[in-house]
């Protein structure tokens, strides 16, 4: 009988986004209060990320090659990053190096995504008993009240707090993960020649475009992210507001995520990728047309139909169409497509807020994300007549 191990996993899920969030929530904040002003803080941001589209496929790269070292590569970047985090905390550095090692840890922390994915696929292959969608709803759960714990402890005993709880969250996550050792089958060893392992997009036709695609709707998903501020302010809200807001779409992901298994055997992973990437823009469409903050709350639900569907079935479909020693490379590109479209958001999105205005800059994301969506429609329609690996839907 195969064991289980879904909640094992989704603490380690769970851990792995409160570990990240002093860093994607606040980053902004801590910058400007180390002493960067907001075009340093972007070109830094901008910079990290781009980083982090190439450093992700090596890193998974590394883990395809070597069985079994998920967990290995994973335990390092938290040591590190905790290292890191201490140096921040203890030692007196100029702002300008300051600043550089903050954003080396968001590099190492956006490394690690495809490995966490990664490695939930690696246990479903090798016989264990896991219920992805309920591991990512721990993550959303997670995230949502250790965001709204976070704030008020930022606000009462300072900056310093970042990379502080990044150390604390950081050890509990690395704990999580030492003494997680599931008993699975040997690992599949997947031969290949050296002339198919430099060949990987060759195998995979459809995947350039998907990623293009990608990059498209997570453009429009990060304009969101990046200048929500702007967006509740042009309907006369304030900072009170938008913690609202963002509590909404996180706490709306969770019940997709949780209904996720059985919406998989009901439509299968191509079908709600397809899905889940059309719906992207229509959120933000919805935001758009809302006139009120009572409908833009409204329009925040619809988190659950874009990345609350998105962030599981994209790892199915990604697990289903690849070989095994593909496959956190495959992780890795797609998270390297969504992290190059935040770095356009972050560079582009000023831009047109500066030179136009919310509207404009609206429009824009929704127009990129519907090309986006096509593409990604396009190029998967022949999935749907493929059969994929049992247990990772089709």
């Amino acid at each position: 009988m195969k064991r289980s191990y879904t909640f094992q996993l989704a603490n380690i899920n769970g851990l792995y986004s409160v570990f990240f969030m002093p860093v994607f929530a606040y980053t902004t904040v801590y910058l400007l209060n180390l002493g960067l002003n907001n075009s340093q803080i972007g070109i830094l941001l901008a910079s990290a990320n781009l980083v982090a589209v190439v450093a992700q496929p090596l890193v998974a790269s590394l883990a395809d090659r070597r069985v079994r070292t998920h967990k290995t590569l994973l335990l390092i970047h938290i040591l590190i990053i905790c290292l890191q985090c201490a140096f921040l905390l203890f030692v007196p550095l100029p702002i300008y190096l300051h600043a550089v090692i903050f954003a080396a840890n968001i590099v190492l922390l956006y490394s690690m995504q495809p490995l966490v994915n990664s490695m939930a696929v690696d246990l479903m292959a090798r016989g264990g008993n896991i219920n992805f969608g309920i591991a990512r709803a721990a993550s959303s759960l997670y995230y949502s009240v250790a965001t709204l714990l976070f704030g008020s402890v930022l606000v009462r005993y300072g900056m310093f707090m970042v990379p502080g709880s990044m150390l604390l969250f950081g050890a509990l996550f690395f704990l999580a993960l030492y003494f997680f050792r599931p008993t699975l089958d040997p690992p599949h060893e997947y031969q290949e020649s050296e002339d198919l392992q430099t060949r990987f997009f060759s195998r995979y036709p459809i995947f350039i475009p998907v990623l293009i695609g990608i990059v498209g709707i997570y453009f429009n998903y990060s304009i969101f992210n990046n200048y929500a501020i702007h967006i509740v302010r042009n309907l006369g809200g304030n900072s009170s507001q938008l913690g609202i807001a963002l509590a909404i779409s996180a706490f709306s992901e969770i019940p997709a995520m949780l209904s996720f298994n059985y919406l998989l055997r009901r439509f299968g992973a191509t079908r709600l990728f397809q899905f889940s990437s059309v719906f992207y823009g229509v959120k933000m469409l919805l935001v758009m047309l809302s006139g009120s903050i009572p409908m833009l709350y409204l329009a925040q639900t619809t988190q659950a139909l874009s990345f609350g569907i998105y962030s599981t079935s994209s790892v199915y479909f990604v697990a289903g169409m690849m070989n095994p020693n593909d496959r956190s490379k495959g992780q890795a590109f797609i998270t390297s497509a969504a992290t190059l479209g935040n770095v356009l958001a972050a560079l582009l999105g000023g831009v047109f807020l500066d030179l136009y205005s919310v509207r404009f800059m609206m429009i824009i994301a929704i127009t990129v994300s519907a090309v986006g969506a096509a593409l990604i429609l396009g190029a998967t329609g022949v999935r749907l007549r493929a059969k994929l690996p049992r247990g990772l839907g089709r």
